[in-house]
């Protein structure tokens, strides 16, 4: 099932880029569109679907200033929940509850960053495992929701890569774990962007 067709499918996936590349903008174009149905991105048809924002790198001034910007100053929809504080395991007991509660409607949950709910590397994990563990225990929540996508916001490493999916900051761990990953890639002040996309489903 798509949730963004041709962009974001079922499943867990990450939305990677440099600080500051428009990645949040992105993301709460899509929360909104998804709560509210009709559109998302201003151009895509989605279906509506209760979404969880997880927020946790803005304050709430900053998101409030940003949604009234995307939905040039109409009612945010009823649909989206946020949430803008919470520590790691806080974050994955929300995320938990509120797949439980909307699993029959296949919801979309949104965490910006990855890095906030990431746990501490064990003393005895190399950072594959560590990242491969995290990623796996993500995917497993959204795989038993039918319908549902877990889109999970990180940056990208510094160095250049041919291939884009070694943009992704970390070991392949978190890469090998996501069903999909995108890639946004905006050159500072630029208007355009483009937005590499591949997947199992995709």
């Amino acid at each position: 099932e798509w949730i963004v067709e041709g962009v974001l499918p079922e499943g867990m996936g990450l939305l990677v880029a440099p600080p500051k590349a428009g990645k949040s903008w992105m993301v709460a174009g899509v929360a909104l569109g998804c709560a509210a149905g009709g559109c998302a991105l201003a151009k895509i048809p989605v279906k509506k679907r209760p979404v969880l924002y997880l927020a946790l790198e803005d304050g709430h001034r900053r998101l409030q200033h940003r949604f009234r910007t995307l939905m040039e100053d109409q009612p945010l929809p009823d649909g989206l929940e946020v949430v803008t504080r919470a520590s790691s395991n806080e974050a994955l007991v929300i995320i938990d509850e509120f797949l439980r509660r909307h699993r029959d409607h296949a919801p979309l949950v949104i965490v910006d960053t990855l890095g906030k709910v990431k746990p501490p590397k064990a003393s005895h994990e190399d950072s594959y495992a560590a990242d491969y563990r995290i990623g796996g225990a993500l995917k497993q929540r959204i795989d038993d929701v039918p319908g549902g996508c877990l889109l999970l916001v990180h940056h990208t490493r510094k160095a250049e890569s041919a291939d884009f999916i070694d943009a992704v900051s970390g070991t392949q761990g978190i890469a090998g774990s996501a069903d999909f990953v995108l890639v946004l890639s905006r050159k500072r002040h630029a208007q355009n962007a483009v937005l590499a996309v591949t997947g199992r489903d995709v």
